[in-house]
């Protein structure tokens, strides 16, 4: 049986690939790379096995002391490899067979530094641990059910209590307009002494291609005097809703508004039967406010690796600062 790493039209094999897929990531469409990366700074490893695209991974290119590193895109959480596996393989199976898609996809990659965050659903990295390299695992926080009832009834106290408090004084209402989030997300930054880690024009990008989709809702908690206290952005693709990003008005800080945004999405999430990705956090104060919603811990990996001995090197002195 034929197997081959496609280059030449990766790109078109990969949109047809992603048409006939209900669990791939959002993170991973097509249109989505198009908005975060720009059409011309992505590219995707494909493998084919029998004529039949089974393999993907997806990348986002950029230089940096000139080299060329594949990393994660702005507003992307998760990327790397997505195997079709067949159906009815056994567990005996499933093994040699992930070695030998990895192996052909990474075969395709251009890079000197890889610097990847996979989806959780990823599982086992053995054949890149094998091919050099190194990995870190990180956690997200994740619910699903189909009773929030019984969801609202593993919060924590005090989480309910700050939730219960805020109903009182705040209503929840959509919005059309990107400006207003990204402004309480400056203002969250700023605080911290931070500049936002991407610009208005790259979010406005990504909320116009995701407004298409109908895949995003932003949502606003207000007070009776009309001010924004706090804003969420959620994105969902066929199996997850996923909060994306938060602002909050520095002025209304105690308001608890952005706890009563997440319940608010917690229960639309629950109501057309997907599971809500809060997208976790290694900060150990967000990490607590995640888990006080009693969430599941759901791990994932990031995965690097450096061809140049140097640039791992470099990488490492960087952190340090």
């Amino acid at each position: 049986m034929k197997e081959k790493v496609v280059s030449k039209d990766s790109k078109l094999k990969y949109k047809e690939f992603c048409k006939n897929l209900d669990d791939l990531p959002i993170f991973s469409q097509d249109w989505w790379l198009d908005a975060v990366c720009q059409p011309q700074h992505w590219d995707v490893s494909v493998y084919e096995k029998g004529g039949k695209t089974v393999g993907v991974w997806p990348y986002f290119k950029t230089s940096k002391v000139g080299q060329e590193m594949l990393i994660m895109p702005p507003l992307t959480k998760f990327l790397g490899v997505y195997i079709d596996y067949p159906k009815n393989m056994n567990h005996s199976s499933r093994g040699s067979y992930e070695k030998e898609v990895v192996s052909g996809l990474l075969k395709g990659l251009p890079y000197k530094h890889l610097d990847q965050n996979f989806h959780y659903s990823f599982t086992n990295w053995l054949p890149l641990f094998w091919s050099g390299f190194s990995q870190q695992t990180h956690y997200s926080y994740c619910l699903d059910g189909n009773d929030s009832t019984n969801i609202f009834k593993q919060f924590k106290s005090q989480t309910k209590r700050d939730i219960r408090k805020a109903e009182k004084e705040l209503t929840i209402s959509e919005s059309e307009d990107p400006k207003v989030l990204y402004q309480l997300v400056e203002q969250t930054y700023q605080s911290k002494g931070k500049n936002a880690p991407y610009s208005f024009e790259a979010l406005q990008t990504l909320d116009q291609k995701c407004k298409e989709k109908e895949s995003r809702k932003i949502l606003l908690a207000k007070d009776g005097n009309n001010n924004v206290h706090s804003a969420i952005y959620l994105v969902w693709d066929k199996t997850s809703y996923y909060y994306l990003i938060s602002g909050t008005n520095t002025s209304f800080k105690g308001s608890n508004a952005n706890s009563l945004l997440i319940w608010h999405a917690i229960q639309e999430a629950i109501s057309v039967g997907k599971t809500f990705d809060f997208e976790g956090s290694m900060v150990q104060s967000i990490e607590r406010y995640f888990r006080s919603f009693g969430a599941n811990q759901k791990p994932y990996f990031n995965l690097k690796h450096s061809k140049p001995k140097w640039l791992k090197l470099y990488f490492f002195l960087k952190n340090l600062k």
